[in-house]
């Protein structure tokens, strides 16, 4: 069964123009969807003064791009940054509590009297 049974007539060759507009590529645009951000940040302090280092690199539209820095603070911006972060920590974790703080509030512990 080497032939088809099918039989199509034979249709002419049409050669294209040179101005024809290109063919949709749906490869041209895919990294567009394929993107990521990578960032890191190093704080050290050495007691006289702080050392910050951060490093960012991204892959956005098909081109990868990185910047990078390095400087020197005073000592109390140490102290100040990790200050911020333990108060954001623990804002973040009393509204993950609250759920749970609403019903016990209203329960007393035996043996206690409002005063």
């Amino acid at each position: 069964m080497a032939r088809s049974l099918v039989k199509r007539p034979q249709q002419p060759i049409v050669e294209s123009k040179n101005d024809a507009q290109p063919l949709w590529n749906p490869f041209a645009a895919a990294s567009s969807f394929v993107s990521f951000t990578h960032s890191y940040s190093e704080v050290t302090s050495d007691g006289s003064q702080t050392h910050v280092k951060s490093t960012t690199t991204r892959l956005a539209d098909g081109k990868l791009s990185k910047e990078s820095f390095e400087g020197q603070l005073p000592a109390d911006a140490f102290g100040e940054a990790i200050g911020k972060a333990q108060s954001l920590f623990l804002k973040q974790a009393e509204m993950l509590m609250l759920p749970w703080r609403s019903p016990f509030s209203q329960m007393r512990l035996p043996g206690k009297s409002k005063d």
